[in-house]
């Protein structure tokens, strides 16, 4: 009885939903404009003839962030004046993120610039969607904060991308990630290929085209059967791996990047117990999503209801 859900939202997710749904949409819309508005903002004069210039890069956030902040401030206000709110507040936020998310960061120093950066947009884009300079600084700097420290860790930013390939086999390094594109969700399929250079062909085969004789040496290379086995003229694979819950994070917005900096972690303490495995992606997930400005975007949409 005590797993009952007498308010209707499971675990917290429909929660999670009714109180972001306007963020996510929005998200996806500034996410699909951010594509448009960079081959457009490619060719303006502003940004010159390079699509890789921080030029661009402003030009480009500040255009889809005032799409997506428009979205926003229609679906929480359904007014004019909500409308262009948003679309002013999201592309001030826009054109620092832009800045801010331009290209790698370059070490500590460069780390603090992009945030300082942040902060200013922030400021701006608080006092133009309603609220303060100052909620709106520190939330845009908790983020871009959150957003450089796991760039830095793992080499990779926080994205609303889902995984967009199949599980695959792992070579096993301090690393975690073979291929950071592919679906990092669960416990993968990691070979140790110095130990077994035989092996080495395997890695970055996908899971689904593994035969008999693939799946022998697999297990012949230290992967266990509880992963990996042939039973029945078929490849079978445990529940917890990646061939079974990457179909899952495939649709799941903000899956890629999180799946990366989560194999990271825990490729960092070698460790391969399903159950911590399962139980920090409940940690992973949300710094993911802090990292892509949930909370502060949501302060800025929610401002517009005032």
């Amino acid at each position: 009885m005590k797993y009952t859900d007498p308010s209707g939202y499971i675990f917290g997710i429909g929660k999670f939903v009714k109180k972001h749904w306007r963020v996510i949409v929005a998200a996806v819309v500034t996410y699909v404009t951010y594509g448009y508005a960079s081959e457009w903002a490619a060719g303006w004069a502003y940004a010159g003839t390079a699509a890789n210039t921080v030029g661009n890069a402003v030009a480009a956030g500040a255009m889809a962030g005032a799409a997506g902040g428009a979205t926003a401030g229609y679906l929480q206000t359904g007014s004019l004046r909500g409308t262009l709110r948003g679309a002013f507040s999201g592309a001030i936020a826009g054109a620092a993120g832009g800045y801010a998310s331009f290209g790698s960061v370059g070490g500590w120093a460069d780390a603090a610039r992009r945030v300082g950066i942040s902060a200013l947009g922030g400021c701006g884009a608080g006092k133009a969607s309603g609220g303060s300079c100052s909620k709106g600084a520190k939330l845009a700097v908790l983020a871009q904060a959150v957003s450089v420290s796991m760039e830095m860790y793992s080499n990779h930013k926080p994205t609303w991308k889902s995984a967009d390939g199949e599980a695959v086999v792992k070579a096993k390094s301090d690393i975690g990630v073979h291929d950071s594109s592919v679906t990092n969700v669960g416990q993968s399929i990691e070979v140790d290929t110095v130990a077994y250079p035989d092996a080495e062909s395997l890695v970055g085969r996908k899971l689904s085209s593994l035969n008999q004789s693939d799946i022998a040496l697999l297990n012949n290379s230290g992967v266990s059967q509880s992963l990996v086995s042939w039973n029945n003229g078929a490849a079978s694979f445990g529940l917890g791996t990646e061939y079974h819950l990457g179909a899952l994070g495939n649709y799941v917005p903000g899956m890629n990047s999180m799946a990366v900096f989560h194999d990271y972690w825990m490729a960092s303490q070698n460790l391969q117990n399903f159950g911590y495995l399962a139980g920090t992606i409940g940690v992973t997930l949300p710094i993911n999503y802090i990292g892509l400005g949930t909370n502060y975007y949501n302060y800025l949409y929610r401002n517009m209801d005032d």
